[in-house]
């Protein structure tokens, strides 16, 4: 039985592994934090602006860093379709976005515009699921 899970662990012990399980991610997203970019830690605008960072952004890095987190940034930046559409490069936007995080003392595990297994994301444009399509949608529609 431990043999079939093994594979499933991400390098922890079956124990380890069921103790994250326990708290609804996988053995991988351990410790993983995805934070958007653009609206998030700073406002909306044109690359290479390098605006201020939004109020406690930089603040909240530094503490999730302390703790122990790998912090991604998450932005559809390098979406093909953003990329298309602004006739820029991936490797311009990961370039703004870690320069201006380094700017303010803030390095990151990487950039993507993948969801990828972590233990949370933050991002203004998501909707909290929690058993509530009903709630969703009215604030979706209803713009509440």
């Amino acid at each position: 039985m431990i043999e079939e899970y093994s594979a499933q662990t991400g390098g922890r012990s079956l124990e380890e592994a069921q103790e994250i399980i326990a708290k609804g991610h996988p053995p991988i997203a351990d410790k993983i934090a995805l934070i958007d970019f653009d609206g998030t830690l700073f406002p909306f605008g044109f690359l290479f602006d390098f605006p201020d960072p939004l109020p406690g952004a930089i603040e909240a890095l530094r503490a999730l860093q302390n703790v122990g987190y790998k912090i991604w940034i998450f932005t559809s930046r390098l979406s093909p379709k953003w990329l298309e559409s602004v006739d820029q490069t991936a490797g311009e936007h990961v370039h703004y976005i870690t320069s201006i995080l380094y700017q303010h003392g803030i390095r990151v595990e990487g950039v993507t515009a993948e969801k990828f297994p972590a233990e949370f994301i933050v991002d203004d444009k998501a909707y909290r699921y929690e058993n509530n399509w009903e709630e969703i949608v009215g604030r979706i529609i209803g713009g509440r």
